[in-house]
């Protein structure tokens, strides 16, 4: 009976060693600002890549966005933790994927930001890279 205390607490601490921490909380004010579509990654090995000429995303000070040129490619967005949601505002915003609320996990590494969707299922991977062009 001793050793299987020994063990339960032996397993408890492996456990919370091996837990990794959520990543930390990106100061959201650093999306505001353009920013231009510069690759994909499609989860395969040596399947990102390279965009020329990508879309642009600008950030605006007051929570709005807009994304690309299409008829429907602006309107308000939030940040929460580790989320960026978008809410295009259009009339026919239905007719879009998630009915126009899209909502995209993000990060800032090496000068990109990285947006990957929750709302479509990749089971490869389908994240955006985009360079920032202007504040």
């Amino acid at each position: 009976m001793r050793y299987l205390g020994v063990f339960l607490f032996i397993g408890i601490v492996l456990l919370q060693l091996s837990c990794k921490k959520d990543p930390q909380e990106v100061d959201s004010s650093k999306l505001e600002g353009k920013w231009k579509l510069v690759g994909r990654d499609f989860g395969l090995p040596d399947w990102k890549v390279d965009v020329e000429d990508g879309e642009e995303l600008t950030f605006y000070p007051d929570s709005a966005f807009s994304k690309g040129v299409s008829k429907c490619s602006e309107g308000p967005y939030s940040v929460s933790g580790k989320f960026v949601t978008f809410d295009y505002s259009c009339p026919d915003k239905e007719t879009l994927l998630s009915e126009g609320i899209q909502k995209w996990i993000f990060s800032i590494k090496d000068g990109n930001l990285i947006l990957t969707p929750t709302f479509l299922i990749c089971d490869e991977g389908c994240t955006s890279f985009y360079k920032k062009i202007s504040d």
